[in-house]
């Protein structure tokens, strides 16, 4: 029993031996074939990039070919015209390379070859497009006889002239703005304001086109459709910002403050610390009644650049339409301090100290405000009623007669008037009483007493 498991073990050792031998030997074989694989995937890839290589190559040869065959074709060309040198055609084909880029060229882009003259080019022009240089040359023609005509002062024959070039050139941009330019001559601006729509519907992008449409529109009149013509313009051209503060300061002196209100907004988004845009948009929003915006604006302003004096101003003044005149008076103080020949803070400042019961302050306020502008209705009419509120009638009437001269419908003209009139009496009036005589130093306990308020915060 023994020595049959002990040949049993001695045949599973055999046999667990001969598996082992197998094993190693299918692996090494596998091994091999894996190495051998390996081996001519290496080869296959680094023959592609061969052929890779010798495909890129072969293709710059055939497009270095292909440029030569281009180029040449054009020397072959230009050979051909009557007076091109081989030289000017060397540096011709150097700048147009191939047929289609010459073509495409016109006279102008020529000259600016070396040694290519306007009649060369032109002659070379004949030679690739004779319609299209028989079209420029006929062009030509009609731009000389329109020109001519303007300056007879013949507008409908040059007119005359514009349409025809545009009946065989209606893609020719600088054509519809000449002939909206002789509209507007012609006193035709509906006419001319249809040139300025063709070209900004053809190209949205031209800036002047815009300009000059919103232009139109305001002198018909249409100022709801010029204002998104400028801000349109604007855009295109944030440069012009200045001009466009200019317009919209006009549509608000000319009581347009909605479209005012448009106009500033616009420059402030291209331009955001612009201190007219700001002063300006203040003064549209105070125009339509809403000071909590516009206080909002100076607040903020003033927290970028509190030394802006007209800021500064405008801040004054709603804090005195809110009834606070003693702060209003420190920020009047403010802005003269940083702009001495200021005249607007000067003249609200005497205001307030007039209403006050503070007629010699007020009236050294005034008297500045003539010093810095002589012509400025609100200061004279400020001094008579000053002068009369002292009981200097002589004075008053002197300055009540300048801004009368000045302006004689002016409001604070007639307010001044009102003042000075004495109902059942032409007697001088005789010096004020004691009790009549201000205590100059209540203006100082007045600023003593002011409160500390706090401003809005800027959101």
């Amino acid at each position: 029993m023994r020595a049959e498991l002990e040949e049993m073990r001695r045949t599973l050792d055999r046999a667990q031996a001969e598996t082992e031998a197998f094993v190693r030997l299918r692996t090494e074989e596998l091994t091999a074939k894996e190495q051998s694989l390996a081996g001519r995937a290496a080869a296959i890839a680094s023959k592609e990039e061969i052929v890779e290589a010798r495909d890129r190559a072969a293709a710059d040869r055939l497009a270095g070919l292909e440029k030569d065959t281009a180029r040449r074709e054009v020397l072959r060309f230009l050979t051909t015209v009557p007076g091109v040198s081989l030289d000017q055609a060397d540096v011709i084909a150097t700048a147009f390379p191939d047929m289609a880029s010459l073509g495409a060229a016109d006279a102008k882009a020529l000259t600016q070859c070396k040694g290519v003259t306007g009649a060369l080019a032109r002659a070379i022009r004949l030679e690739i497009a004779p319609g299209q240089v028989e079209q420029e040359q006929r062009a030509t023609r009609l731009r000389e006889e329109a020109q001519g005509f303007i300056e007879e002062g013949e507008y409908r024959a040059a007119l005359d002239c514009y349409d025809r070039l545009l009946r065989e050139r209606p893609e020719d941009v600088a054509v519809w703005f000449d002939r909206a330019e002789l509209l507007v001559l012609l006193d035709r601006p509906e006419e001319a304001l249809q040139c300025y729509t063709r070209i900004v519907d053809v190209d949205r992008g031209n800036r002047q086109a815009w300009y000059e449409r919103a232009n139109l529109l305001f002198g018909l009149g249409r100022v709801a459709d010029a204002v998104p013509a400028l801000r349109e313009a604007l855009r295109l051209e944030p440069s012009k910002s200045g001009d466009v503060v200019q317009k919209a300061e006009q549509l608000r002196r000319d009581r347009h403050p909605n479209e005012a209100v448009s106009l500033f907004q616009a420059v402030l988004e291209v331009a955001p610390d612009d201190p007219r845009a700001t002063l300006g948009l203040g003064d549209a929003f105070l125009d339509l009644g809403d000071s909590e915006a516009a206080e909002v604006l100076f607040t903020r302003a003033l927290g970028k650049n509190p030394q802006n004096a007209p800021i500064l101003h405008r801040k004054g003044a709603l804090l005195d339409q809110k009834g606070r005149w003693g702060a209003a008076i420190q920020y009047y103080n403010r802005a003269i301090a940083l702009q001495w020949n200021f005249p607007d803070p000067w003249l609200a400042k005497g205001r307030i100290l007039l209403t006050h019961d503070h007629p010699k302050e007020a009236l050294e306020c005034f008297e500045k405000v003539a010093a810095f502008d002589p012509k400025r209705i609100a200061a004279w009419a400020g001094q008579a009623r000053a002068q009369a509120a002292l009981g200097n009638a002589r004075e008053a009437k002197a300055a009540l007669a300048k801004a009368t001269e000045l302006g004689p419908d002016d409001p604070t003209v007639r307010e001044a008037r009102d003042s000075l009139a004495v109902p059942g009496s032409e007697t001088q009036p005789g010096p004020p009483s004691h009790e009549d005589i201000p205590d100059l130093s209540s203006l100082a306990k007045a600023f003593e007493a002011i409160e500390d308020e706090s401003e809005p915060t800027p959101t």
